[in-house]
């Protein structure tokens, strides 16, 4: 039978790659389509001395950092007759492009350190014949960059069970019109810039209209004075599979970009998180979005638009009809025949996550977690329960499943902490002065 691994380089390491937004979306995620019938599995790099790598008939690295280990490896798969593939996600390899990067422009990477990653980047993707991106500005620059390699574009999807984790979408979209709430949902503290991008726009909006409120989920900076304090509000990321509950009880959800060419190659999963609960989004125009694009996705390159933009959607009927038409255009970004089903999804996801933590997904999917076979067979368990049986089971045992949610979600975020105080000294590190700046900010 034919077998696929998925191989993450992410920089949060085995232990946290699952935190990583990139990581779930090009190796996680792709583990739970079963319309082919190919068994999937994901890793992280550090991990590949605990299975046998050749005994998978394709290998796809995402985003590969240059190595020797890297090099030889691909060479004794590729003896073997493996499928070995590079995966990008993002404008990493493209030395002209590298100080357009989040990471350079964040402050994370010197300008030296910018170049020489992206030179790394550049030096692993060369080592392959075969290469699959997220979007078709990356499979262009890809031929520009290395021109003998075979590139096909694989666009992201999200697993269908993610869409069933709220049931406010299942309310009139009229009812959204009763408390407009804008969402921003930054990912990463990378997205500064793209916000403070259409901060004044914004603010304009926020003071003639006091119906309107702004939210920022995310560790992004904002001046203290940027908004009105009655209608603006940040909070700190939650769980990925939070993000439902969230998105689907907004008004209106944004995703801001300045206008580069490293942003014009992103993916458009801003619009699909939201289109799939029935939110309109307004943001920035690059291709990828472009492919989902109706009356409930407006697009924009004119930072004068967002004000017309957002208010038009103050119309109930423009709104309900919006709603139904970002719904039905972002279904092609969903893994329809995913592991779980539909009905019973929710309460899947609560026992698995109250069981396993807020990486379950990973668990499931990675043969080299200690949790691996246990959670594989309490899912083969469970789903051959129904709907009412999996209800009842949660009903008794809501207590201890509420206990060991809360110990996983302390450790979840014991460990998102340890991430982002390494992340803080490696800016302190690079770039001293950006690093105090952004602590200025925040006094």
């Amino acid at each position: 039978m034919q077998q696929t691994l998925y191989i993450s380089h992410s920089k949060r390491g085995k232990e946290h790659f699952y935190l990583d937004a990139s990581a779930r979306y090009r190796c996680i995620f792709p583990c739970t389509d079963t319309s082919d019938r190919i068994i999937k599995h994901c890793v992280h790099f550090k991990q590949l001395k605990h299975i046998r790598v050749s005994d998978y008939s394709t290998v796809i690295f995402h985003r590969p950092v240059y190595s020797n280990k890297l090099k030889r490896l691909i060479q004794h798969l590729e003896n073997q007759g493996v499928n070995v593939i590079a995966d990008f996600d993002d404008l990493l390899f493209s030395v002209e492009h590298a100080l357009e990067s989040p990471a350079y422009l964040s402050g994370q990477l010197s300008k030296q350190q910018a170049l020489d990653m992206t030179q790394n980047y550049l030096k692993a993707l060369n080592l392959f014949n075969k290469a699959q991106v997220s979007t078709e500005p990356l499979k262009q620059y890809i031929g520009q960059c290395s021109p003998k390699i075979r590139t096909q574009v694989t666009n992201n999807r999200i697993p269908a069970y993610w869409s069933y984790l709220s049931t406010e979408h299942q309310a009139h979209p009229i009812d959204k019109l009763k408390d407009k709430v804008i969402r921003y949902f930054p990912g990463t503290s990378h997205h500064s810039a793209n916000f403070n991008s259409i901060n004044i726009c914004l603010n304009k909006i926020l003071n003639n209209n006091s119906d309107i409120r702004l939210e920022v989920v995310g560790d992004i900076n904002i001046p203290n004075d940027a908004f009105p304090k009655a209608q603006f509000k940040q909070t700190e990321t939650v769980l990925f599979d939070e993000l439902p509950a969230l998105i689907s009880s907004s008004w209106l959800t944004i995703s801001p970009l300045e206008n580069n060419i490293f942003n014009q190659c992103k993916s458009g999963l801003k619009a699909w998180e939201s289109g799939i609960f029935g939110v309109p989004v307004i943001s920035s125009s690059n291709p990828d979005m472009e492919r989902l694009k109706c009356s409930g996705l407006s697009l924009t390159t004119n930072i004068n638009d967002w004000e017309h933009l957002i208010l038009n959607y103050k119309d109930a009927n423009n709104y309900a009809a919006s709603s139904k038409a970002i719904r039905q255009s972002s279904a092609q970004s969903v893994i329809a025949s995913d592991t779980f089903k539909a009905a019973n999804s929710v309460q899947l996801v609560q026992i698995l996550s109250s069981n396993y933590g807020p990486n379950w997904l990973e668990c499931l999917y990675n043969p080299t977690h200690k949790l691996h076979l246990k959670i594989n067979e309490q899912l083969s368990q469970l789903s051959q329960l129904d709907n009412q049986a999996l209800i009842t089971s949660i009903d008794d045992n809501i207590t201890s499943l509420n206990s060991k949610f809360k110990f996983h979600l302390k450790n979840y975020f014991e460990q998102s902490s340890k991430v982002r105080i390494k992340r803080k000294l490696l800016k302190l590190k690079n770039n001293p002065r950006l690093f105090v700046r952004d602590m200025l900010k925040n006094i």
